[in-house]
């Protein structure tokens, strides 16, 4: 990547603020200002958002990184798709919604983790909403934590691990992300954080007797479950997601006497409020699942009809991501609420092809 890929008019910028939103080159974009003697900081953080962008559809696209010049010396731009907004500005939502929001904020970090980059401040305010779906935003504090532990001391004061900040051993970046994925869903759950200050007297308190510590937020037996695998029994990522896709099951509008393989079901409609769109998602443990899954609906004769593909963002299979831009359209099952399956596909995933006969679409 070219760093500095233009030089970049900045008269019409703010002086005041080194983060922004405006429009560059008839495009909405969110700018991050750096000075020189933050060059290091532009280089890392630049380098990560760049690579990232074109691995993984979990962050936001960067539009461009450039600089500009001036008496008082060069700043450095990185500029960033504007997202409509973040997670910080969601409250008060179901239990199913919270699980629904941190499942999807898991799978998009799986997606970061699998290439060897660890975030180091996952919260609300680095979960971004866009069109609809979540996003990570935010690598000032990234770096690449394949095989070695880290020993900068750095994160969000609520949301740090206490790894981060005792010992001198160094931490795992790995394990302190799924630490803060489990304070992002405390706060969802509550609308609240579990302690003032990370190590205080309220982190002692939950230290001495977490399960008691955390019941007394009214926190359900599942949400209890869940909180009490990812701070104490300290879980790791996939392990967190199959545990997220077991709790949605509960709330799935359909059940089986056979196990077909279907992990979850879920909407989140918190997020399409801002949107003005339904938003669903599908989780299958696999691509057969989703094969016995829509066998299993043509024996019960469930009634099928078409829906426009924008109502959906993207399916997970495998736990990849599959864009539904690839998809010519979508069946709607309906079983009192939506339940939502992709087939017929265009492009190259040619095993969805053969199931849209199975309901005789």
């Amino acid at each position: 990547m070219e760093f500095l890929e233009q030089e970049i008019d900045d008269n019409l910028f703010p002086t005041d603020v080194s983060c922004f939103g405006t429009t560059y080159a008839n495009r909405s974009v969110f700018v991050k200002r750096f000075q020189e003697s933050h060059q290091h900081n532009f280089r890392k953080e630049a380098i990560i958002s760049k690579y990232l962008s074109e691995v993984t559809e979990a962050v936001p696209s960067v539009v461009t990184a450039g600089f500009s010049r001036s008496p008082s010396g060069t700043c450095m731009y990185l500029m960033l798709d504007l997202c409509d907004g973040d997670l910080s500005s969601v409250h008060r939502i179901s239990e199913q919604e919270a699980f629904s929001i941190t499942l999807e904020i898991c799978l998009s970090l799986q997606s970061i983790h699998r290439v060897g980059i660890v975030h180091r401040d996952i919260k609300p305010e680095n979960i971004l909403i866009k069109q609809g779906r979540l996003l990570i935003g935010d690598f000032g504090l990234s770096t690449f934590a394949l095989n070695r532990l880290l020993k900068t001391k750095c994160g969000s004061h609520s949301f740090v691990s206490p790894d981060v900040l005792v010992g001198t051993r160094g931490y795992s970046g790995f394990s302190a992300d799924v630490w803060s994925i489990g304070i992002l869903l405390f706060t969802l759950l509550t609308d609240s954080h579990p302690w003032a200050a990370p190590l205080g007297a309220d982190f002692e308190r939950f230290s001495s007797d977490p399960p008691q510590f955390l019941r007394s937020f009214g926190l359900s037996d599942r949400s209890l479950e869940l909180l009490v695998s990812i701070l104490v029994e300290r879980v790791s990522l996939a392990l967190l997601v199959d545990k997220l896709e077991s709790s949605l099951l509960p709330f799935s509008t359909f059940s089986f006497s056979q196990p077909v393989g279907i992990s979850s079901v879920c909407t989140s409609p918190s997020l399409s409020q801002q949107n003005t769109r339904s938003r669903f998602s599908l989780s299958l443990t696999s691509s057969e699942a989703l094969e016995r899954l829509l066998a299993k609906f043509a024996s019960m004769s469930v009634p099928v009809s078409m829906l426009m593909p924008n109502t959906l963002s993207f399916l997970t299979v495998d736990r990849n991501k599959i864009p539904l831009s690839g998809f010519a359209h979508v069946l709607q099952i309906d079983m009192g609420q939506s339940l939502l399956i992709f087939t017929r596909t265009r492009g190259n995933v040619p095993e969805f092809e053969t199931l849209s006969s199975t309901l005789g679409s």
